[in-house]
């Protein structure tokens, strides 16, 4: 029997990485014990060392290797352009939820986990989750492995689309707010195939989105 090409090896362990930052970035919180005493303080330490571990896991697959040589002023406008673009597709999309779904459906499925979630453990540590960790480990997840995993890169932008529209949203109408979100960051790692400034684009549209145009559109 062959033995395994290098290339075959390279996508099934992007695919196996992109499982485990997934596994890790929702699924620790499961794991804790229901008693929420416990869960306020166990879940911060616990998803701590999952998001240690997510970026040690990137930065050994070469995640953050060119992050001086890539980082221009030329890169900081660009960075402001995606972020600006994302909040104008996701403020589209929230338009479109809204003229579509039932008048009473104002809440979506991660949303409201969000707001259960933040209900039940630190307040610094939810907003260390919103605006850094979570952004990071998304980044990671959704752009740094997808593309790598698929030769064709228009492919990889796709797919990178819909599994992040998908994780937030399912299948529901809610979903044109992720897509739209999607779309501007798959694009601003797409350009230079930088991680690291698709990340600021997220960290920047989540600080936007939360205090200037969500609480503009509810």
């Amino acid at each position: 029997m062959k033995k395994m090409s290098v290339g075959v090896k390279h996508k099934a362990l992007y695919l196996i990485l992109f499982f485990a930052t997934l596994g890790l970035d929702i699924g620790a919180g499961y794991l804790l014990s229901v008693n929420l005493a416990t869960f306020y303080w166990l879940y911060p330490s616990v998803e701590t060392i999952c998001f240690l571990i997510i970026i040690y896991l990137a930065i050994r697959m070469g995640a953050f290797e060119e992050l001086v040589k890539k980082l221009r002023i030329k890169s900081f406008l660009f960075i402001v352009f995606f972020i600006l673009l994302g909040i104008f597709l996701s403020a589209l999309g929230k338009t479109l939820y809204f003229h579509l779904s039932a008048p009473l459906d104002y809440v979506w499925s991660n949303q409201g986990n969000v707001n259960n979630l933040q209900m039940i453990i630190p307040h610094w540590y939810g907003l260390f989750l919103l605006f850094l960790a979570g952004p990071i480990m998304e980044e990671i997840a959704f752009r740094f492995y997808i593309f790598r995993f698929f030769k064709h890169q228009w492919l990889g932008f796709i797919i990178s689309i819909l599994a992040f529209t998908y994780i937030h949203s399912g299948f529901s109408l809610v979903a044109f707010y992720y897509a739209g979100a999607g779309i501007a960051l798959g694009l601003a790692y797409w350009r230079r195939k930088s991680v690291f400034e698709s990340i600021l684009v997220h960290i920047g549209m989540n600080l936007l989105l939360s205090f200037i145009v969500l609480p503009i559109l509810w």
